[in-house]
């Protein structure tokens, strides 16, 4: 089973975001959606803005970014007062009609249009950095440190590494690699084992594709870099360019529910996906086994309609962890992220960690993570309940990583056959 990831990655420097285009763009852009930001909501609670920042240890000019949303709701206010001045010119012109409401009316006109042209710029810079506020951070993320929720047997120690993993797998870089004989076999059952699992625990099957575009990754918060960008011959759409994420991402279930609207009884949803995963970060800062760009990952992906069920959810996670890896006869524990750990839009986030004897620490093989509605507002992702427009409650987590549970397994002198 050869893994050969080849020239995708091409660097591209964005000054605007697919998200949310500009009217200046729009021509030669096209807006896939308007996002539902709550902009003035957000930015009139400064202060839980701030203390958000300072837990996840962020870096954001909070002033710079005061000092734009000022300068961003005197425009709109100007903007909007100028059109419902034309408004009511429209109207007196109906009712009696004068050369002094129509040269007003031009003038406004005409004032409206440069003001519009003339804001574009810092609309851009101001929508370009409110994007980038967090995720309300839920009452439940430790502070500081992980939290150990759940731990079976003990840690491993005086252990000796099992070097068989090199004879499973041939190794030449992040990007490619060739598994053989028991490995290549474990790494197609177990995600089927694991799909099956879900799947008589109430989730779909589903398939996903392997590609996305901008939208999806700037809706979910993640930053393009990290992913692959895949060169297109003729680019319709400038700012929604096409990346390889894999169809064991979740980003790629967010491509079905972008700017869906369904009925409040077709909640919840709960899917389970089992295919490649692809991540760019890895290709420059590490080569090893346990950081290769292509890995065969379990997501799952739920849908509810808001917080209440958050409980019954975490713990069904981690009962499915415990039913999953224990089989395994190794020791694994269960942890909640603190918020300095916890990506722009998550706001609760479990691990399910390995220890692994060759490099003395313990490694993440498995996530699950609570996004609240931060990524459906993004997307429209919406239902309708009393004729009121809500957005769903997101929950997706890469449920098992293969590559980096072999690798634990065979460190640890266990034997494969028995899981194929």
């Amino acid at each position: 089973m050869l893994r050969r990831l080849f020239n995708s990655s091409i660097l591209i420097k964005r000054n605007a975001s697919a998200l949310y285009v500009t009217g200046d763009k729009a021509m030669e852009n096209f807006a896939v959606l308007s996002p539902f930001l709550q902009i003035d909501e957000r930015m009139s609670n400064f202060e839980e803005i701030k203390a958000n920042i300072t837990k996840r240890k962020m870096t954001l000019n909070l002033d710079e970014l005061k000092s734009e949303y000022e300068l961003y709701a005197d425009v709109e206010k100007r903007k909007r007062e100028l059109e419902n001045r034309r408004v009511e010119i429209v109207a007196l012109m109906k009712q009696e009609p004068s050369e002094g409401l129509k040269l007003e009316g031009i003038n406004l006109r005409e004032n409206l249009k440069k003001l519009k042209e003339n804001s574009y710029y810092l609309e851009d810079q101001f929508i370009h950095n409110f994007l980038k506020i967090p995720n309300y951070i839920h009452n439940k993320t430790p502070a500081n440190e992980k939290e150990v929720i759940y731990s079976f047997l003990d840690k491993p120690s005086d252990v000796i590494v099992n070097d068989k993993i090199h004879k499973l797998i041939e190794f030449y870089d992040s990007t490619c690699y060739y598994m053989k004989g028991d490995a290549a076999k474990f790494d197609i059952q177990i995600a089927l084992d694991v799909c099956d699992y879900y799947k008589e625990a109430g989730f779909i099957k589903f398939s996903n594709p392997d590609f996305v575009r901008s939208i999806i990754p700037e809706a979910a918060a993640v930053d393009l870099s990290n992913i692959f960008l895949l060169k297109e011959d003729a680019i319709e759409n400038k700012l929604n360019l096409l990346h390889l994420t894999g169809n064991g991402s979740m980003l790629n279930f967010l491509s079905f529910f972008a700017k869906l609207t369904i009925f409040s009884t077709q909640l919840p949803i709960q899917l389970i996906s089992t295919g490649r995963n692809y991540n760019s970060m890895n290709h420059f800062d590490h080569q090893d086994l346990y950081s290769v760009v292509q890995t065969t990952c379990c997501q799952n992906f739920i849908a509810v309609n808001d917080e209440k069920s958050f409980d019954k959810i975490i713990e069904d996670q981690i009962l499915h962890w415990k039913n999953i890896f224990e089989r395994f006869n190794q020791h694994f524990r269960i942890i909640s992220y603190p918020a300095e750990s916890l990506a722009i839009s998550e706001s609760y986030k479990l691990g399910l960690e390995m220890y692994s004897n060759s490099q003395n620490e313990y490694i993440e093989v498995a996530n699950f993570s609570y996004y609240s509605d931060f990524i459906s507002k993004r997307l429209l992702f919406n239902y309708k309940q009393d004729k009121v427009t809500k957005f769903p409650h997101i929950y997706s987590g890469t449920v098992m990583n293969v590559m980096k549970l072999l690798i634990n397994l065979v460190e640890s002198n266990s034997d494969l056959k028995k899981f194929i």
